[in-house]
């Protein structure tokens, strides 16, 4: 990781305009599933070619975000948890200070040039470019901003631009949502022109169903009882010690994934074991990339053959509500498609004797109908049942993913391809890089897809140091070979 001295030169809070009325709005259930951390996103600006002196002016940042909140006050509202329930709430207030809330906006800069960061990647980005981390304890007592974002100046006239936006407030489209409305006011487009951001929960709530099987469970969710306390207290131990993890950049070309993609398509004779249901016609690239990843993670970890392994993947479900929900709605909509498998399924093998690649290959890809079946099993009433079941939990907190990736035997996938973060230009210039934010430290069991500027993919990959020295030695991984950052 690279070593920067970053000063932090000012911090501007942007609260909505005085003519904003106060208000008190529920978020809805699945907002209130969303992991209670922020969702974390980096820009990387070169210095542009026109006369602009330097990437993403902070004048320009700062004006462009005060006409956003004034779209979207919400994202200047403070949050507040209900300890009984744990469900969140957000209370935007107009006016000034710290009491009315507000959007955190820093000013940093570096007397280092962007040249140090290359070649650009998630784990190369220092956590100052991202400033002082959200405590979420802090941002649910409504403390502390619920979205902080930091521009950073480098020598150069580069500028970096990290995000970091509770995910009770947004996903991965929803932000999209947000930066077309944000770039076309930083580029001075008339004010009829800018694009729509939905924040209004009753979008999505109105869909809730007001009945439901007895006994059904949504098979991406199970609910944890709380533990009763112990009689006595346990005796105080010190910190956990975590194995040594490690994160990647794994970028694909297009060429690449498309081989993937045919060689998924033409494996179809090969998953009628797999007890496949409907009548699926093609498989999406997201679906073999998925599968691809997730066979390549469960081989790395040495799985028994017959142990389980679960996929969770988040799927934006705008488009599979019937009417569809708008596409500018920027509240959460990521709801969980999962499908479980034996690890021999996906190229466990216990014996010595190994098959040869291309049969392996072809038979493990077969898995990707598998997994189109699980997305496609999301159909608007499955997706009503379960907003509505969400609804109903009496204490929120309770409900958690059906899959765990951390140390566990499962992998976690999110792809914000389609949230159109290479397009995000605020009038220097589209980004060199896009991605996840600065992070404090590695993690395991998550990969995050996101589009490549001039086509393919990026894979971020987070695993165990000895399982990511596996993979990146895997027959399978140098098949439809990725470049390692």
């Amino acid at each position: 990781m690279a070593q920067l001295t970053v000063q932090l030169r000012e911090e501007r809070l942007i609260a909505p305009p005085a003519t904003t009325a106060a208000s008190r709005m529920p978020l809805s259930p699945v907002d209130d599933i969303m992991p209670r951390y922020p969702v974390q996103q980096m820009f990387v600006f070169e210095r542009p070619s026109s006369n602009e002196e330097a990437a993403i002016p902070i004048d320009r940042v700062h004006a462009a975000l005060v006409q956003l909140v004034t779209r979207v006050p919400v994202l200047a509202g403070r949050l507040a948890l209900d300890p009984g329930t744990g469900r969140l709430r957000v209370a935007v207030d107009a006016g000034v200070g710290q009491e009315a809330g507000g959007l955190l906006l820093r000013d940093a800069a570096t007397d280092a040039t962007l040249a140090t960061l290359r070649p650009y990647r998630t784990a190369g980005f220092p956590v100052a470019l991202r400033g002082d981390p959200m405590i979420p304890a802090a941002v649910h007592a409504g403390t502390a901003p619920a979205v902080v974002i930091q521009r950073t100046g480098f020598a150069c006239g580069g500028a970096t631009l990290a995000i970091m936006a509770h995910h009770a407030l947004v996903d991965g489209p929803g932000l999209g949502a947000l930066y077309r409305l944000w770039t076309a006011i930083a580029q001075g487009r008339p004010a009829d022109t800018w694009p729509l951001a939905l924040a209004d929960r009753d979008v999505l709530t109105e869909r809730s169903a007001t009945t439901l099987p007895d006994g059904w469970t949504p098979p991406a969710y199970k609910v944890v009882e709380p533990k009763p306390p112990a009689p006595t207290p346990a005796p105080a131990t010190g910190p956990v010690a975590l194995p040594p993890m490690r994160v990647v950049d794994l970028q694909f070309e297009a060429a690449t994934l498309e081989r993937l993609k045919a060689v998924a398509l033409a494996a179809r004779s090969n998953a009628e074991s797999l007890d496949l249901a409907g009548d699926a016609t093609f498989v999406s690239l997201n679906d073999a990339l998925s599968t691809h990843i997730w066979r390549l993670v469960t081989r790395a970890r040495g799985l028994a053959t017959d142990a389980p392994t679960r996929l969770g993947m988040a799927v934006d479900a705008r488009k599979r509500f019937a009417p569809p929900l708008p596409v500018e709605y920027t509240g959460n909509v990521n709801l969980y498609a999962t499908c479980a498998v034996p690890a021999a399924v996906l190229g466990v093998q216990r014996d010595a004797v190994a098959e040869d690649v291309e049969t392996v290959d072809a038979r493990t890809l077969a898995v990707a109908w598998r997994v189109r079946q699980a997305v496609d099993e999301l159909t608007d009433a499955r997706l009503r049942a379960t907003v509505g079941w969400l609804a109903t939990m009496p204490v929120i907190t309770s409900v958690q993913p059906s899959f765990q990736g951390f140390l566990g035997a499962d992998l976690a996938i999110t792809n914000w391809a389609q949230a159109g973060l290479n397009d995000a230009d605020f009038g220097t210039g589209l980004p060199a890089w896009t991605g996840p934010g600065p992070m404090a430290g590695a993690f395991d069991g998550l990969a995050i897809f996101n589009a490549r500027p001039g086509g393919g993919y990026t894979v971020v990959l987070g695993l165990r140091t000895d399982h990511m020295d596996r993979l990146l030695a895997d027959p399978l991984f140098l098949r439809y070979p990725a470049t390692v950052l």
